[in-house]
C-alpha cells in the first residue's frame, strides 16, 4: 500500500488495499423532492464539531425547506469530515448519529462518506482523524492560502487498509479501550497534580516547624541554639550598620555643606535601626522545636523594594533589562534578558544600594504572581521592577 507521501507499507495477511470511493458514496445527494420542506432536521455547522474526539453538538434544528439548498447534507450512520484549512488539520472528523428524523444538514465544508455495509464507521473514522492521514491530506490540498480544501477526487482516491470485517470491529474495541486506559491516566495525572501541590506546601510547612529534622536533632549530642546563631548575626549586623551610620553621617555633612551655597538636595535618609520581636509577638506565633526561635526577616537578610516609587522607567531601545515577575519562567525560575523591557543605566545609578544584587539573592513577586520566589542567577548588570522584593543575604 502506498501512502499520500509515497511511503509504500506492507498489510498483514488478509488485508487489501482499496480506494475510498470503492467502499463508500462520497457527498451523496438526498431526494430533494420526496422530503417536506417543513420537516424538521439537525443542523451542524463547524464550529459544533470538536476536534480529533468525534464529539459534536446536535443543540440546531431547522425546516428542512431552509437548508436543503447552500448546505451538506447528510444520514444517521455518515462520516463528515471537516475539508478546509484549519479545520481539516486541527482533526474534525466524526460519525453522525441520533440526527433529527435520521438526517441533518451543516457547514458546506464538510465532505460526506457513506459507506458499505460491510466496514465499519468507526475504524474509518480513526483512520481519517489520524494525524499521519491528516498531513498526507494537508500535502494534496488545493486552493488559495487561507481557502486551501481537501478537494474531492483526493478524498475519493485516498488508498484505504481494508482488513475483514470482525477484524475492523475487533480494531475499533482495541483503540477504544486503549483510549480508555490514556483517559484514566489523563485525569489520575491531574488528580496527582493537585496532590503534589498540597503535599509541597504541607512538606515546606513541616520543614519550618521542625518536623523534618526532629530525628535528626534527637541523634545530635551538640547542637548550637537558635539563638546562639542570632547573636552571630546581630554581631555582622550591627558591624554594617555602624558602616552605614558613618556614611550617613558623611552624607549630611555634605548634604549641609551644598545647602550654604546653593539650593539644598533632600536629606540623605538615616539607616533603619531593627527592632526584634517581642516575647508577646513569638508567643502569638505558636510553639517551635527546642533551640529555635522566631526572628523577622531583615534580622538575617535585607529585604529591599528595589522602586520604592512604583514609576516605572522610560522604555529605551538600547539599554539594560528592566526585570519583572513576568520575565520569570515559572517552571525553570530562569530569566528572560533578552525579552525584558530595556531602560536606561542611570536607573542603577539613581538607586545604587538597591540594585546591588549577588549570586544566591531572590526575588518574590509583590503583585501578580504574589509570593512567587526566584533565586538570581551570577551577578550581572540588569535593574529590578517594583512589583517585586528583592531579598538579599546580609
Amino acid at each position: 500500500m502506498r501512502s499520500g507521501n509515497g511511503e509504500v507499507r506492507e498489510l498483514p495477511k488478509g488485508w487489501c488495499c482499496v480506494q475510498h470511493k470503492d467502499i463508500a458514496q462520497i457527498n451523496p445527494k438526498l431526494p430533494l423532492n420526496e422530503l417536506a420542506d417543513d420537516l424538521i432536521v439537525s443542523f451542524l455547522p463547524m464550529a459544533a464539531v470538536e476536534e480529533k474526539s468525534g464529539r459534536y453538538r446536535l443543540s440546531e434544528i431547522r425546516e428542512y425547506g431552509k437548508v436543503k439548498k447552500g448546505y451538506t447534507p447528510f444520514i444517521n450512520g455518515d462520516v463528515i469530515f471537516a475539508k478546509i484549512t484549519p479545520c481539516m488539520e486541527n482533526g474534525k472528523v466524526a460519525v453522525v448519529e441520533n440526527l433529527q428524523n435520521g438526517m441533518g444538514c451543516g457547514s458546506t465544508e464538510f465532505h460526506v462518506s457513506r459507506l458499505t455495509s460491510l466496514t465499519s464507521r468507526k475504524y474509518l473514522f480513526y483512520y481519517l482523524v489520524q494525524e499521519r492521514f491528516r498531513r498526507d491530506a494537508r500535502q494534496n490540498m488545493t486552493g488559495s492560502a487561507g481557502q486551501l480544501r481537501v478537494s474531492k477526487s483526493y478524498f475519493e482516491e485516498f488508498q484505504f487498509p481494508l482488513p475483514p470485517l470482525l477484524e475492523q470491529e475487533r480494531i475499533v474495541e482495541k483503540i477504544e479501550e486503549l483510549f480508555s486506559d490514556v483517559d484514566q491516566g489523563v485525569e489520575s495525572l491531574k488528580t496527582a497534580q493537585k496532590q503534589l501541590k498540597v503535599y509541597r506546601q504541607a512538606v515546606l510547612k513541616w520543614a519550618f516547624e521542625g518536623k523534618l529534622t526532629e530525628a535528626w536533632r534527637k541523634r545530635q549530642s551538640t547542637l548550637k541554639t537558635g539563638e546562639a546563631l542570632l547573636t552571630q548575626i546581630k554581631a555582622e549586623r550591627e558591624n554594617r550598620y555602624q558602616q552605614q551610620l558613618t556614611e550617613w553621617e558623611e552624607k549630611v555633612r555634605e548634604w549641609e555643606a551644598i545647602g550654604k551655597v546653593g539650593k539644598k538636595p533632600t536629606k540623605p535618609s538615616k539607616p533603619k535601626e531593627l527592632k526584634p520581636l517581642t516575647e508577646m509577638e513569638c508567643a502569638e506565633l505558636g510553639q517551635l522545636p527546642k533551640y529555635w526561635l522566631w526572628i523577622k526577616l531583615e534580622e538575617c537578610a535585607n529585604a529591599i523594594d528595589p522602586q520604592p516609587s512604583h514609576r516605572t522607567p522610560p522604555k529605551v531601545d538600547v539599554g539594560i533589562p528592566f526585570i519583572s515577575i513576568q520575565d520569570f519562567n515559572k517552571e525553570t525560575g530562569e530569566i528572560d534578558f533578552d525579552g525584558a523591557r530595556k531602560v536606561a543605566s542611570s536607573v542603577l545609578t539613581e538607586h545604587t544600594e538597591r540594585y546591588s544584587l549577588d549570586e544566591g539573592d531572590f526575588i518574590i513577586g509583590k503583585i501578580g504572581t504574589v509570593g512567587k520566589s526566584f533565586k538570581l542567577p551570577s551577578k550581572r548588570f540588569f535593574a529590578i521592577s517594583a512589583n517585586v522584593v528583592l531579598i538579599g543575604r546580609i
